[in-house]
């Protein structure tokens, strides 16, 4: 199968709550947002989903403390 390598353009989000193996790593979430942005050439039509994940995440590190 034909395979398509997405580079992180920023870090991932979910490394306040869990590290990455590798530099670069993504969640699944910021992943397939990054390739279906990347497919289809609209990186705003995901941002709304990434910006209740960053809540998601703000809220995971907040109940933690």
């Amino acid at each position: 199968l034909p395979r398509q390598s997405i580079l992180a353009s920023a870090p991932a989000r979910y490394g306040v709550l869990r590290k990455a193996p590798r530099p670069g790593q993504l969640s699944t979430l910021e992943a397939v947002c990054a390739a279906l942005a990347h497919i289809e050439r609209t990186p705003s039509r995901y941002a709304p989903m990434l910006e209740t994940f960053d809540r998601f995440v703000a809220d995971r590190v907040a109940r933690s403390k």
